[in-house]
């Protein structure tokens, strides 16, 4: 062999990496690449990390994820009554959301919620510029944390731009909560007001998971209390379930691949809803293992 084949065929061996199959691209990497990190380097745990699949939307009140939290992503844009002035409120690198420039920034006034930021790749920010179709923001919902808490049915965040479910097929996870009443509203719906998600019932202590095509699932879910609840949307029973709080109902429930800008917090008729966490799945099917995780995150993380 010519003397410069051969070195150069010495070179290829010893820069040349052969990958094992632990290392490959799985989409949980990937995810982690597109926001910039190839891997976390907090030991902060969010809700995406705990499903170890890639979510499309991710509306939180704390980092949806080890890379937000890094990134220090923004969460909520709140504008306060007092004089109508704007701030972003991000997440800290502990994962926590800032709540000290929330709070002074809200010293002796209350606050709507301008924009619900997506911290997932997509950026699909839920938005409502109307002063008086924003949702106010409860500084203490649940100890020390706050949530969003729209009061009336004209109270809505919508998405800015149209989503286009893959298959049909989609999870979605809430922290959630009917603080009053007993009307129905929104939590999250994947794409239009139609669209498959989670809301409240029209009657107490019930919340739907919600087919865009067909199906409907109801289950148990005490009002005036916090829960971690998740539905998955794929077709008939038992593929297709809503999980209170580690407790599962299957049933049939149907997607669809037309297109709608996401919808978040509607209120309802003499109700209040609160939530602190808002995700979708697109194209995903939450194993049984996955809904237990991501329970469990939601409740250690936030005390309930």
């Amino acid at each position: 062999m010519d003397h410069r084949l051969k070195g150069l065929a010495l070179a290829c061996l010893a820069l040349c990496v052969v990958f094992p199959a632990h290392a490959r691209i799985t989409p949980y990497r990937q995810y982690l690449m597109q926001v910039g990190r190839h891997a976390p380097t907090t030991s902060y745990v969010g809700p995406v990390d705990a499903a170890t699949e890639v979510a499309t939307n991710c509306y939180a009140l704390r980092a949806a994820s080890a890379a937000a939290a890094i990134a220090t992503k923004k969460a909520i844009r709140v504008r306060r009554a007092s004089d109508n002035a704007t701030l972003d409120i991000g997440v800290l690198k502990t994962g926590a959301l800032d709540i000290s420039s929330l709070t002074t920034f809200l010293t002796a006034t209350t606050g709507f919620v301008n924009i619900w930021y997506d911290q997932c790749p997509g950026a699909d920010n839920v938005v409502q510029n109307t002063a008086g179709n924003q949702p106010p923001l409860t500084l203490s919902a649940l100890g020390s944390f706050p949530a969003v808490c729209p009061n009336a049915n004209t109270i809505t965040m919508i998405g800015v731009s149209n989503v286009t479910p893959a298959t049909g097929k989609v999870s979605v996870s809430v922290v959630a909560n009917r603080a009053s009443g007993t009307g129905s509203g929104i939590w999250i719906r994947q794409a239009g007001a139609s669209g498959s998600g989670l809301t409240p019932a029209s009657s107490a202590n019930n919340v739907i998971g919600r087919g865009a095509a067909s199906g409907t699932i109801t289950t148990t879910a005490s009002d005036a209390a916090w829960h971690a609840i998740s539905a998955v949307v794929n077709g008939a029973s038992p593929a297709s379930n809503v999980d209170v709080d580690g407790t599962t109902t299957t049933g049939t429930m149907n997607g669809n691949t037309t297109a709608g800008t996401p919808r978040a917090m509607t209120g309802g008729t003499t109700t209040t809803l609160c939530a602190m966490e808002l995700l979708v799945f697109d194209n995903v099917a939450f194993s049984g293992a996955e809904q237990t995780a991501i329970n469990s995150n939601q409740h250690t993380y936030w005390g309930f």
